[in-house]
């Protein structure tokens, strides 16, 4: 293919023969990334043989880079129905394209046409894939085995995203959530996980028809949120793939972005749970959207971490009640065990920065618990205090801080600390705080934080700035009383230290 590409999947596609004998039919889908004229050029390797893949012709409509495929065959109804296979194909042009594949038996006198690419036809500034094409025609013919021929028919067009589509996949068993055969899953870098449904799409394999009904989103999973315009570090830039439990499909997991993975699991009302039991009546047929209204998915816990190199890393220095690390990825976070078990997460990120942060040190003691001071490739030293939201967060989940014993209790914060839209240092003020997005499309059913509140409520507030280096900091280190901080900066020579009180 002269053409670059950018995806490529291998499918085995069930075909049905005369004799109603499952077969096999190899394909290889190659989804190309040009300019313009984008095709999933296919590849037909026959059952049973050692032969290379036939090339066999292309599907054409995209106007992006195609980013992403997914197959599904469903089971027919009943014996006399065709076994139809279907493709979602996701694009950076922001659609999403349902292609359906039948076998048929062809007619023997027709010959096998094996298809033929050329850089020539690639280039062509009239490609004849954009002629018109009636609906419901075949795009695409290929001729295989005992006289068979599988056609494939354009489904739907999917319209809803905003940016590019990166992940598809099929509801492996939509039927108990949704009373419907075929559910589509889509990741996008709008920052949404779309699950979209056709009206009628349980009529599917009653004959060789198309689907009726129109395809549009039933549910929006995700959990945007964080500050608009913000760093990696701060908000949900989007998704780059998603993933459905392949079992009961009651599990969605997102990749974001920055490498968390979002997890987000279905309860449904009871009105469909008593539907569902004992094999009683689901009385009166509702419609996909009713249906849809009493499936609920909520936000579960994220696994967060860095996605660029750790610099530093230090224990809290008064009771070494969690553990600080910041890194190349311009984030200082904090991680402790959760109460009862040996699991540590992230409770917080007290810094989203605009610089690689190179060095980090607690200054914490009994009496001024929860404050610490960072320096970054900008040459300052930034020193942060803990908020009541992260007292609350980290007492809950650790189980460590109760009120009586807490001697820092009399210092007064913050609730919470804000990101300024053109600044780097944390505000204790709302008013001085960046747009933040709060339309988070699920709920949450926990009380850890997810990644939205990682990089907006956990702030913490920057109290003091410290001056002196001329160069980048490389480490920081403090008394046992927290009264000194002694930093380190590179030098072509030497190290030069400076002594902050």
């Amino acid at each position: 293919i002269p053409t670059p590409s950018n995806v490529v999947k291998y499918h085995a596609l069930q075909t049905n023969s005369k004799d109603n004998v499952t077969q096999k039919l190899g394909l290889f889908l190659v989804g190309t990334a040009a300019p313009r004229h984008n095709k999933i050029h296919v590849f037909a390797l026959q059952a049973r043989t050692t032969e290379a893949p036939v090339y066999s012709g292309s599907l054409s409509g995209h106007e992006d880079w195609i980013t992403c495929f997914d197959w599904v065959t469903p089971p027919p109804k009943n014996t006399e129905g065709r076994l139809a296979s279907y493709l979602a194909s996701g694009s950076q042009d922001a659609r999403i394209r349902l292609w359906r594949w039948v076998t048929t038996t062809s007619d023997p006198t027709l010959p096998n046409v094996v298809g033929d690419i050329t850089e020539e036809d690639e280039d062509e500034e009239d490609d004849p894939d954009d002629e018109e094409i009636i609906e419901g025609e075949a795009r695409l013919e290929i001729s295989h085995g005992n006289n068979q021929l599988t056609s494939v028919y354009l489904e739907a067009l999917l319209i809803g995203h905003e940016e590019m589509v990166n992940s598809v996949a099929w509801h492996p068993n939509p039927k108990p959530l949704y009373g419907q055969d075929l559910i589509v899953i889509s990741a996008s870098m709008d920052r949404t996980i779309f699950i979209w449904s056709s009206t009628d799409c349980n009529q599917y394999y009653s004959s060789n028809e198309e689907i009726g009904g129109v395809w549009t989103p039933i549910a929006r999973v995700g959990s945007a949120g964080g500050i608009l315009g913000g760093s990696v570090g701060s908000s949900l830039l989007g998704f780059l793939n998603v993933q459905v439990e392949p079992k009961e499909g009651r599990w969605i997991m997102g990749h974001a972005f920055g490498g968390p993975l979002h997890f987000f699991s279905c309860e449904q009302s009871q009105e469909v749970l008593q539907g569902q039991g004992e094999g009683k009546a689901a009385g009166p047929k509702i419609s996909v959207e009713e249906q849809a209204a009493l499936v609920q998915w909520r936000a579960q816990p994220c696994l967060t971490g860095h996605f660029r190199e750790v610099t530093d890393l230090g224990w809290e220095a008064s009771r070494g009640s969690y553990l600080i690390t910041v890194s190349n990825d311009q984030t200082c976070r904090l991680w402790a065990p959760m109460k009862k078990t040996t699991t540590w997460i992230e409770i917080a990120r007290p810094q989203v920065h605009g610089y690689d942060i190179s060095a980090v040190a607690s200054l914490s003691t009994v009496g001024h618990k929860d404050l610490l001071v960072t320096g970054a490739d900008e040459k300052e030293l930034r020193a942060f205090d803990g908020t009541h939201f992260f007292s609350r967060t980290f007492s809950l989940i650790t189980g460590q801080r109760t009120s009586e014993s807490d001697v820092s209790e009399s210092i007064p914060r913050v609730e919470r600390a804000y990101i300024p839209a053109l600044g780097l240092s944390n505000k204790a003020s709302a008013a001085d705080g960046a747009d933040e997005d709060t339309s988070a499309a699920s709920k949450s059913s926990t009380l850890l934080p997810l990644e939205r509140d990682l990089g907006s409520t956990s702030l913490w507030p920057e109290i003091r700035k410290l001056f002196g280096h001329n160069t980048e900091i490389a480490r920081l280190t403090s008394t046992l009383s927290a009264r000194t901080c002694l930093s380190t900066q590179y030098s072509t020579s030497y190290f030069h230290d400076v002594l902050v009180a």
